[in-house]
């Protein structure tokens, strides 16, 4: 009886393991790469070898003549460039086909090690789990092979569909182009019937070697996903461990020893499936990549007779090689989050409950957990979705691409200075986006960090009514975000809309030609962009690039608003523990109560002072680039008010509102962290500390010391962020234009104007703060209006009686709408 169960048991868990597998089998088994599990026969064992070895000659004859066509074959090197994708395609799969060969005996272990895990898994919770696993293992398998199956399926039927026309004397005939050219001094494949064989073993080759990507993508993926299923079970094993105490310490004993032992199995699996896949996983990283600039160099090359077949042949292609690094990338990181989570789930659970000896064994998982396992791609890059973001980082380039011409453009081509003013804004907005982008990459572990920190916030604040003060600055923070990517982003998107849609003609000898003026001018000697298709994709890329600086600056601006946020959501809490402190006296807790409120009050600051240390540069690159581009807008557009054109001036004044905005939000963001900071101090004092026992009383000296030494977020640790900045920065520039010719004098009514309107903003957003932040703000705002308005009186003396009046009803007219 026990062996029938035995073998039922063993059936189950093979057909779980055949269902897991089932995707990769199928890919692998046509092309003779699926470990051969019962080929104990001789005949068996001869015929897998020839099946292989057709198959590795069908790569070879398609190979090798193309590798020499490219090394050898006297063309020019464009045709070579288009011969190097699809050999490069054969290369990789070569690889993946050796790779599933040579390691074929692993793979065989790794597919037993499933079996085993499946038989050792008897709960139904826990085989349920791991059923979820194998379902998603399959559909990832499944997509593997729709994206890279479909992707060279599709190129070359494109490719095999096509007929060119090709002249030998005076005849004429027609053949079908390779979608692997052949080295000619091989043999000739232009003529019938050697251009048809040729062709089919082409496409033959083609199902090889994609069958060997698509079945180690797929392999890798369920193999992941399979270690990732049994962490999970060991996740809640580690939450059972400190269930059932009254069964003693010896349950909790055998419980661990179970984990530790499982912990190891999956541990040696993973090291397993890593020492097989790297090999694989490298020629894909590196091969892809190219594939991909190879790809973007002949999209664009066929853009310029606009032949649809080959575009849309190549999206699919840049889609398919963009999948296989992803894939590769994600199996990396899935396996590392899993394995650092186990050490987190053992700090989580109850351990303070377990034996001393049993908590004690706990530490070993921890500080296993803690010690990452990275998957690799040949032992030298880390495969995960950071990585993933690496290889696709081609925004850098593509900023690079349209500001360093813009650059050379105005140093050495523009003929007099307005033109090489016109072209300084839109290379400055660039410069301030690269700024920022690069702060975000280089700091991004900081970030995290960061992230962390406000998630550890939220974990350790349990009451309800601390929640909600968190909760409130948390829908202030998005409510500001949103805001940020409002003005910043549709200004941006307004002005290349509009300049985009504009055309201009120009005149060469007796032809007139239409193009679309650039963003950002270009330097003629790198390439002339007046003319079709260049233009378009000059354009393009400089709206992408416009698109990526654009989402620099707001990502940045809304990460640090939601960061100060957050903190003073942190400080709101501190101030509520500081009015209880005094409350309940009769249980002589104060002492615990005011060792919670220094620490918290540390931790918060420490925050700030990483907030800060993230955020000063990109501060420091957009005050100065968009005071700079305020001064440049309202020199534009005095110069489009000449001729009035309306559009531009359209455009000028959105970017300024824009631009404004920037520097407001960075200005503010320090306020309100400065101010709240500060308050400390004076909650502190403000409590009844007098009924506290002198010695917690004493305590709060130090809060109130540190809560006086003003913290300040600065711009590159030059200038306080704060409203008062935002108000020298605005005077900087307002009076400049007056300046430049009294005539303008309405136009800089205008500007002041939206300085009010600006200001009025920032009135609907402190409207919005909580009660106890209003009264700090609506005075510093009130100092900066009437800074401004006594500047104004003194530079326009002419106009004294007018300007009293209108300022004055502005300031009365505030005052009516908010009250002090």
């Amino acid at each position: 009886m026990s062996t029938s169960k035995c073998a039922s048991e063993y059936n189950r868990s093979k057909k779980y393991n055949d269902y897991s597998l089932q995707f990769s089998r199928w890919f692998l088994k046509p092309i003779g790469a699926w470990p051969q599990i019962n080929a104990s026969s001789l005949v068996c064992k001869i015929m897998i070898l020839l099946h292989i070895f057709i198959c590795s000659s069908m790569i070879a004859s398609n190979m090798v003549p193309c590798l020499l066509y490219v090394l050898f074959e006297k063309v020019n090197i464009k045709l070579k460039l288009s011969a190097v994708g699809p050999l490069l395609h054969r290369v990789m799969g070569s690889v993946h086909y050796w790779v599933l060969l040579k390691r074929s005996g692993d793979i065989h272990k790794v597919i037993r090690h499933m079996e085993t895990d499946w038989r050792l898994i008897q709960r139904l919770d826990n085989r349920e789990v791991m059923l979820q696993q194998a379902k998603f293992g399959r559909f990832v398998a499944i997509i593997c092979g729709i994206i890279m199956y479909g992707g060279t399926i599709l190129f070359s039927i494109a490719k095999a569909m096509k007929t060119i026309t090709i002249n030998v004397g005076n005849e004429t005939f027609t053949t079908h182009p390779m979608t692997c050219p052949v080295y000619s001094k091989i043999i000739d494949a232009r003529f019938s019937p050697v251009n048809e064989i040729a062709l089919v073993l082409q496409n033959l080759a083609i199902l090889v070697v994609s069958s060997s990507t698509v079945g180690a993508c797929s392999l890798a993926a369920v193999f992941a996903i399979h270690a990732c299923g049994q962490l999970k079970v060991l996740n809640a094993w580690l939450h059972e461990l400190v269930q059932n105490q009254k069964e003693g310490n010896d349950t909790a004993e055998r419980k661990l020893a179970a984990i530790v032992e499982h912990h190891l199995r999956i541990l040696s699996f993973i090291s397993r499936v890593e020492s097989i896949m790297h090999k694989a996983s490298l020629a894909e990283l590196m091969g892809c990549t190219i594939s991909l600039c190879l790809i973007g160099y002949n999209t664009i090359m066929a853009w310029e007779t606009f032949d649809i077949a080959k575009i849309t042949s190549y999206v699919f292609m840049y889609l398919s090689m963009g999948f296989n690094i992803f894939i590769f990338c994600y199996i990396g990181e899935i396996i590392t989050e899993q394995c650092k989570r186990v050490g987190e789930i053992a700090y989580m659970t109850d351990w303070y409950n377990l034996h001393h000896k049993t908590a004690r064994g706990l530490i070993l998982i921890i500080a296993r957990s803690n010690n990452v396992i990275k998957i690799t791609a040949g032992k030298l890059f880390h495969l995960s979705i950071a990585t993933f973001g690496d290889v696709s980082n081609a925004h850098i380039p593509v900023i690079a691409v349209t500001t360093i011409p813009c650059l050379l453009y105005v140093i050495f081509e523009a003929d007099n200075i307005k033109q090489k003013l016109n072209a300084v804004a839109p290379l400055l907005h660039r410069a301030m986006g690269s700024v920022h982008y690069w702060v975000l990459l280089k700091r991004s572990h900081d970030i995290d960090k960061l992230i962390r920190h406000m998630e550890a916030d939220w974990n350790l604040i349990q009451r309800i009514d601390e929640r909600e003060v968190m909760l409130q600055h948390a829908k202030f923070g998005r409510f500001i975000v949103i805001i940020c990517a409002v003005f910043m982003q549709g200004g941006l998107f307004l002005f290349s809309l509009g300049r985009s849609m504009k055309t201009t003609t120009i005149i060469i000898g007796n032809e007139t030609f239409k193009t679309h003026p650039t963003s950002c001018p270009i330097y003629s000697k790198i390439i002339d962009t007046r003319f079709s298709p260049v233009n378009e994709i000059a354009l393009i890329l400089q709206n992408v690039t416009m698109f990526v600086a654009s989402f620099s600056t707001v990502g940045a601006c809304s990460l640090a608003a939601v960061f100060a946020n957050h903190a003073c959501g942190q400080l709101n809490v501190l101030y509520a523990w500081l009015h209880e402190l005094v409350e309940n006296q009769e249980k002589n807790d104060t002492n615990q109560k005011l060792a919670a409120i220094v620490e918290h009050h540390l931790r918060t600051l420490s925050f700030i002072s990483r907030v800060e240390s993230i955020m000063h540069k990109a501060s420091l690159a957009e005050l100065m680039g968009c005071t700079i581009i305020l001064c440049l807008m309202g020199y534009y557009t005095i110069m489009a008010w000449e001729t009035f054109d309306t559009a531009k001036i359209t455009s000028y004044v959105v970017i300024y509102l824009s631009m404004g905005f920037n520097i407001f939000i960075f200005c503010y963001i320090g306020e309100i962290i400065t101010e709240q900071c500060k308050r400390v101090g004076e909650v502190a004092y403000m409590t009844d500390w007098y009924n506290l026992h002198h010695k917690t009383a004493q305590g709060l000296i130090l809060i109130i010391a540190r809560s006086n030494n003003v913290i300040k977020i600065t711009a590159g640790k030059l200038f306080h962020l704060s409203i008062a900045t935002f108000g020298d920065v605005s005077n900087a520039h307002i009076l400049l234009l007056p300046l430049i010719n009294k005539k303008y004098f309405s136009f800089w009514l205008i500007n002041y104007t939206f300085l009010v309107t600006l200001f009025r903003l920032s009135q609907v957003l402190f409207s919005k703060i909580p009660e106890h932040l209003s009264p700090y703000f609506y005075p510093l705002l009130m100092s900066v209006i009437d800074k401004n308005t006594a500047i104004t009186y003194k530079a326009f003396d002419i106009f004294d009686n007018f300007s009293c009046t209108l300022f004055q009803t502005i300031i009365i007219l505030q005052q009516s709408y908010c009250p002090k």
